[in-house]
């Protein structure tokens, strides 16, 4: 797997924009009205989810990207995530299944689904 986005596509002006706030609304509200007590989450973003998180809430909140240079908590792809079955209450994925190969895409799929307990995940 290879890196898919430079960390200078997170820079504020190139990429927010106000339907991408109204995005994170939706992704918090579905979050929390989930209320797990732990998150993964595919792909670092620009860190506004998981600031939300970790400032505002109790919940233990990690994430995992191949890009080194973003400083995710786990490096590793998600098309081969190196933890244990059901070792997260919610997996969540924003705006990156576009940018898996096709053929990569069913096995992503599958491994959110293996490291999510009760099968919940937000894509």
């Amino acid at each position: 797997m290879t890196k898919q986005v430079n960390k200078e596509s997170y820079n504020f002006h190139k990429y927010s924009f106000p339907g991408r706030w109204v995005s994170y609304y939706h992704q918090l509200n579905e979050t929390l009205a989930l209320t797990p007590k732990t998150i993964l989450e595919i792909g670092t973003g620009d860190g506004v989810y998981k600031n939300f998180i970790k400032n505002n809430t109790d919940i233990d909140y990690k994430n995992i990207d191949i890009a080194k240079d973003l400083n995710p908590d786990i490096v590793g792809s998600v098309n081969k995530i190196p933890l244990e079955a059901n070792s997260f209450d919610l997996v969540v994925a924003f705006e990156i299944l576009e940018h898996l190969p096709f053929d990569e895409f069913e096995k992503s799929l599958s491994e959110i689904n293996r490291v999510s307990k009760d099968r919940k995940s937000v894509v």
